[in-house]
């Protein structure tokens, strides 16, 4: 397992986590700084620097923040792989899919 902080203020801001043997890849941001694209853009930056594709993302639809989970899983590159009863998988697409990010995070 990897982990990924975002502490640029001095305070914990986001943090992204990649388990190896499954190759899922998950997001946690504090609340006070969600939906000003800080989350978003670090989650981007994390998986651009990632070569052995292909990546998962699980959302449950009982997850509050699962609308906006499934918005930056989109933006980071990723489409949607299987649709369960309460859930959908997302896969990273191929390498060859260029993922758009700042280089710099806010």
């Amino acid at each position: 397992m990897k982990a990924w902080l975002d502490n640029c203020d001095g305070n914990l801001r986001a943090i992204v986590v990649l388990f190896d043997a499954s190759r899922e890849i998950g997001l946690w941001v504090e609340p006070r700084v969600r939906r000003r694209g800080i989350g978003g853009l670090f989650f981007q930056n994390i998986v651009a620097q990632q070569n052995d594709a292909p990546l998962f993302g699980f959302v449950e639809d009982s997850n509050s923040t699962g609308k906006a989970m499934s918005l930056i899983l989109q933006r980071s590159g990723f489409s949607q792989y299987v649709s369960g009863r309460n859930h959908v998988v997302w896969r990273s697409r191929s390498q060859e899919t260029t993922v758009r990010f700042s280089p710099t995070i806010p």
